[in-house]
Protein backbone atom coordinates (compact mmCIF):
# COMPACT_ATOMS: atom_id res chain seq x y z
CA UNK A 1 0.00 0.00 0.00
CA UNK A 2 1.66 3.35 -1.17
CA UNK A 3 0.01 7.03 -1.36
CA UNK A 4 -0.40 8.72 -4.17
CA UNK A 5 1.44 11.90 -4.95
CA UNK A 6 -0.89 14.92 -4.60
CA UNK A 7 -3.15 13.69 -2.44
CA UNK A 8 -1.94 11.57 -0.61
CA UNK A 9 -4.70 8.93 -0.46
CA UNK A 10 -4.02 5.25 -0.19
CA UNK A 11 -3.48 3.29 -3.73
CA UNK A 12 -2.58 -0.41 -4.13
CA UNK A 13 0.01 0.27 -6.68
CA UNK A 14 1.02 3.41 -9.09
CA UNK A 15 -0.42 1.02 -12.34
CA UNK A 16 -4.10 1.24 -10.12
CA UNK A 17 -4.74 5.16 -9.81
CA UNK A 18 -8.26 4.65 -11.93
CA UNK A 19 -9.25 2.50 -8.75
CA UNK A 20 -9.23 5.84 -6.52
CA UNK A 21 -12.35 6.69 -8.11
CA UNK A 22 -14.27 3.94 -7.29
CA UNK A 23 -12.28 4.35 -3.62
CA UNK A 24 -13.77 7.74 -3.11
CA UNK A 25 -17.34 6.98 -4.41
CA UNK A 26 -17.97 4.59 -1.64
CA UNK A 27 -15.97 6.94 0.67
CA UNK A 28 -18.64 9.66 0.08
CA UNK A 29 -21.52 7.23 0.02
CA UNK A 30 -20.46 6.68 3.63
CA UNK A 31 -19.97 9.77 4.76
CA UNK A 32 -23.31 11.05 3.00
CA UNK A 33 -25.00 7.74 5.03
CA UNK A 34 -24.03 8.97 8.60
CA UNK A 35 -24.74 13.14 7.56
CA UNK A 36 -28.27 11.34 6.42
CA UNK A 37 -28.43 9.45 9.92
CA UNK A 38 -26.70 12.30 12.27
CA UNK A 39 -29.36 15.41 10.43
CA UNK A 40 -32.41 13.02 11.79
CA UNK A 41 -31.38 12.53 14.76
CA UNK A 42 -30.74 16.36 15.06
CA UNK A 43 -34.60 17.17 13.38
CA UNK A 44 -35.91 14.29 16.26
CA UNK A 45 -33.90 16.23 18.62
CA UNK A 46 -34.97 19.72 17.91
CA UNK A 47 -38.70 18.86 17.61
CA UNK A 48 -39.34 16.59 20.64
CA UNK A 49 -42.50 17.59 22.54
CA UNK A 50 -41.67 20.77 24.93
CA UNK A 51 -44.04 23.29 26.54
CA UNK A 52 -44.43 25.70 29.47
CA UNK A 53 -47.45 26.31 31.34
CA UNK A 54 -48.49 28.51 34.82
CA UNK A 55 -51.25 29.29 37.04
CA UNK A 56 -54.74 31.19 35.66
CA UNK A 57 -55.59 32.25 39.31
CA UNK A 58 -53.91 33.66 41.97
CA UNK A 59 -53.67 31.45 44.75
CA UNK A 60 -53.70 32.97 48.48
CA UNK A 61 -52.99 31.02 51.19
CA UNK A 62 -52.81 31.33 55.22
CA UNK A 63 -50.49 29.90 57.69
CA UNK A 64 -50.65 25.98 57.70
CA UNK A 65 -53.56 26.21 55.45
CA UNK A 66 -52.57 23.99 51.95
CA UNK A 67 -53.91 24.93 48.72
CA UNK A 68 -54.16 21.22 47.30
CA UNK A 69 -55.03 20.03 43.48
CA UNK A 70 -53.47 22.99 41.49
CA UNK A 71 -53.77 22.50 38.05
CA UNK A 72 -50.92 24.26 36.13
CA UNK A 73 -53.00 24.64 32.28
CA UNK A 74 -52.68 28.07 30.80
CA UNK A 75 -50.46 27.58 27.97
CA UNK A 76 -47.03 30.11 27.04
CA UNK A 77 -45.68 28.11 24.99
CA UNK A 78 -45.75 24.37 23.07
CA UNK A 79 -43.18 24.25 20.12
CA UNK A 80 -45.18 21.14 18.34
CA UNK A 81 -49.68 22.44 18.26
CA UNK A 82 -50.70 19.23 16.64
CA UNK A 83 -49.78 17.25 19.64
CA UNK A 84 -51.75 16.78 22.55
CA UNK A 85 -50.32 19.25 25.61
CA UNK A 86 -52.94 19.52 28.68
CA UNK A 87 -50.48 21.32 31.10
CA UNK A 88 -50.00 19.33 34.41
CA UNK A 89 -53.04 18.06 35.48
CA UNK A 90 -54.03 16.77 39.06
CA UNK A 91 -55.00 12.94 39.00
CA UNK A 92 -57.48 11.72 38.56
CA UNK A 93 -56.82 13.43 35.28
CA UNK A 94 -53.96 11.81 33.77
CA UNK A 95 -52.50 12.24 29.74
CA UNK A 96 -49.51 15.62 30.75
CA UNK A 97 -47.51 13.73 28.74
CA UNK A 98 -48.33 13.64 24.63
CA UNK A 99 -45.75 10.13 24.49
CA UNK A 100 -43.84 8.02 26.22
CA UNK A 101 -40.60 8.63 26.36
CA UNK A 102 -38.03 10.29 29.19
CA UNK A 103 -38.87 13.84 30.20
CA UNK A 104 -36.83 16.88 31.65
CA UNK A 105 -39.67 18.25 33.61
CA UNK A 106 -39.53 21.45 36.04
CA UNK A 107 -41.02 24.07 37.88
CA UNK A 108 -40.89 27.93 39.37
CA UNK A 109 -42.45 29.87 41.76
CA UNK A 110 -43.05 33.78 42.49
CA UNK A 111 -44.93 33.63 46.06
CA UNK A 112 -45.42 37.18 47.76
CA UNK A 113 -46.22 37.85 51.64
CA UNK A 114 -49.24 40.53 51.87
CA UNK A 115 -47.99 41.55 55.11
CA UNK A 116 -45.40 41.12 57.42
CA UNK A 117 -42.83 37.88 57.14
CA UNK A 118 -42.12 35.58 60.38
CA UNK A 119 -38.75 34.86 60.69
CA UNK A 120 -37.59 31.34 60.15
CA UNK A 121 -40.84 30.56 58.40
CA UNK A 122 -40.93 28.60 55.30
CA UNK A 123 -42.72 28.46 51.79
CA UNK A 124 -43.19 24.71 50.41
CA UNK A 125 -44.34 23.83 46.58
CA UNK A 126 -45.06 19.96 46.76
CA UNK A 127 -44.84 19.41 42.99
CA UNK A 128 -45.11 15.43 42.04
CA UNK A 129 -45.36 13.41 38.72
CA UNK A 130 -47.53 10.62 39.67
CA UNK A 131 -49.38 7.67 38.01
CA UNK A 132 -52.78 6.33 38.76
CA UNK A 133 -52.94 2.87 39.96
CA UNK A 134 -55.86 0.47 40.64
CA UNK A 135 -55.22 0.19 44.41
CA UNK A 136 -55.58 3.96 44.87
CA UNK A 137 -52.63 5.00 45.95
CA UNK A 138 -50.85 6.93 43.03
CA UNK A 139 -47.28 6.06 42.32
CA UNK A 140 -44.72 8.74 42.39
CA UNK A 141 -42.37 8.84 39.17
CA UNK A 142 -40.56 11.78 40.57
CA UNK A 143 -40.77 14.35 43.37
CA UNK A 144 -39.43 17.46 42.75
CA UNK A 145 -40.93 19.24 46.18
CA UNK A 146 -39.16 21.92 47.54
CA UNK A 147 -39.26 24.09 50.80
CA UNK A 148 -37.31 27.30 51.71
CA UNK A 149 -36.92 29.72 54.65
CA UNK A 150 -38.28 32.92 53.88
CA UNK A 151 -35.58 35.25 53.40
CA UNK A 152 -36.61 39.31 54.75
CA UNK A 153 -37.62 40.03 51.34
CA UNK A 154 -41.03 40.00 50.60
CA UNK A 155 -40.88 38.24 47.87
CA UNK A 156 -39.62 34.34 47.22
CA UNK A 157 -38.34 33.16 44.08
CA UNK A 158 -37.16 29.09 43.70
CA UNK A 159 -38.13 26.16 42.23
CA UNK A 160 -36.47 22.82 40.77
CA UNK A 161 -36.33 20.01 37.98
CA UNK A 162 -35.91 16.05 37.77
CA UNK A 163 -35.90 13.30 35.13
CA UNK A 164 -39.60 11.50 34.35
CA UNK A 165 -39.72 8.31 32.66
CA UNK A 166 -43.06 7.69 30.77
CA UNK A 167 -44.39 4.54 29.63
CA UNK A 168 -46.37 4.20 26.28
CA UNK A 169 -49.29 1.69 28.57
CA UNK A 170 -49.18 3.92 31.29
CA UNK A 171 -48.75 7.61 29.82
CA UNK A 172 -52.98 8.25 30.07
CA UNK A 173 -52.68 7.30 33.55
CA UNK A 174 -49.64 9.97 34.25
CA UNK A 175 -50.35 13.02 35.88
CA UNK A 176 -49.75 15.80 38.62
CA UNK A 177 -50.43 16.39 42.15
CA UNK A 178 -49.33 19.73 43.21
CA UNK A 179 -49.70 21.96 46.39
CA UNK A 180 -49.02 25.01 47.95
CA UNK A 181 -47.94 25.44 52.33
CA UNK A 182 -46.28 27.84 54.37
CA UNK A 183 -46.15 28.67 58.05
CA UNK A 184 -45.89 32.57 57.88
CA UNK A 185 -48.30 33.68 60.91
CA UNK A 186 -47.89 37.34 60.23
CA UNK A 187 -49.75 37.40 57.02
CA UNK A 188 -51.22 35.60 54.11
CA UNK A 189 -49.03 34.65 51.28
CA UNK A 190 -49.92 34.72 47.35
CA UNK A 191 -48.93 33.32 44.13
CA UNK A 192 -50.26 35.36 41.50
CA UNK A 193 -51.79 34.44 37.78
CA UNK A 194 -49.21 33.21 35.67
CA UNK A 195 -46.38 33.04 38.81
CA UNK A 196 -46.28 29.46 38.75
CA UNK A 197 -44.71 27.78 36.20
CA UNK A 198 -44.10 24.35 34.71
CA UNK A 199 -42.81 23.05 31.85
CA UNK A 200 -41.41 19.90 30.08
CA UNK A 201 -38.78 18.97 27.54
CA UNK A 202 -39.16 15.41 25.80
CA UNK A 203 -35.38 13.94 25.78
CA UNK A 204 -36.52 10.94 23.71
CA UNK A 205 -37.15 7.49 24.05
CA UNK A 206 -35.51 4.85 26.97
CA UNK A 207 -33.92 3.02 24.17
CA UNK A 208 -31.86 6.53 22.72
CA UNK A 209 -30.53 7.31 26.45
CA UNK A 210 -27.19 6.46 26.61
CA UNK A 211 -25.12 6.96 29.64
CA UNK A 212 -21.31 6.87 28.85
Amino acid sequence: MILSPTQQLPCPSPEDYAALALYMQRLAERFEAKIVAERALITDFATQPAGLWANTGALTASNGSPISAIDITTAIFTNTPSRLFVGFSTLPNGGVFPEAGVYHVGWNVTMQELGGVTAGSFRQITFQIQQATASGTPLVLQDMSRKVIASTLATERFGNDGLVVVGESTRALVGARIEFLHDNVASQVRINAGNLRGWYRRLGSTAQIEVS
